[in-house]
């Protein structure tokens, strides 16, 4: 027989689960309510929850924002419109995400797209030139690279990699 579940209980348990979804992965304020919504907690423990998390510090949405943009650059090595496209769909705020992606310089952004094109093009190159440009400007598309910097990157990594001089 299993014991009466009252209010402190529900909290409690309620708590535990958060904390269980932060443990697996940095989580936005709505992604954790979408979460305990979908395993039926009602709006006044989530509020509790998400209040005691605050007060806490385990959610603080401006760090955990910060640490996602630290490892799209180095883990992901992602460009800013794919990032802002996954943060946005994880439930951050656009303001948030935006002044967590002012941290990622318009040259750091450079640098790792010069990076990523230059493995790209080693992997095949015995590939038609034609083909070579088209699978590493799409690579670089769906890394989240804008289009202007991709097709720069792309024709300097096209020239670089033909024996031709950069200029």
């Amino acid at each position: 027989m299993e014991a009466p579940t009252t209010p402190d209980s529900k909290l409690k348990q309620g708590y535990i689960y958060a904390v269980r979804l932060m443990a697996m992965s940095n989580r936005s304020r709505n992604d954790i309510v979408r979460h305990m919504q979908k395993k039926g907690y009602d709006d006044t423990i989530i509020a509790n929850v998400i209040d005691r998390l605050e007060r806490e510090g385990f959610l603080n949405e401006k760090k955990t924002l910060t640490q996602a943009v630290q490892y799209a650059i180095q883990g992901k090595r992602q460009g800013r419109i794919r990032m802002k496209f996954e943060l946005k769909r994880k439930g951050y705020k656009t303001n948030l995400i935006d002044e967590a992606l002012s941290a990622y310089s318009r040259e750091t952004e450079l640098d790792l797209a010069r990076s990523l094109a230059i493995e790209q093009i080693h992997r095949h190159p015995n590939l038609d030139p034609v083909k070579k440009k088209k699978r590493l400007y799409d690579f670089l598309i769906r890394k989240g690279f804008d289009f202007n910097l991709c097709r720069d990157i792309v024709t300097e990594a096209m020239k670089t990699s033909s024996g031709e001089s950069k200029e």
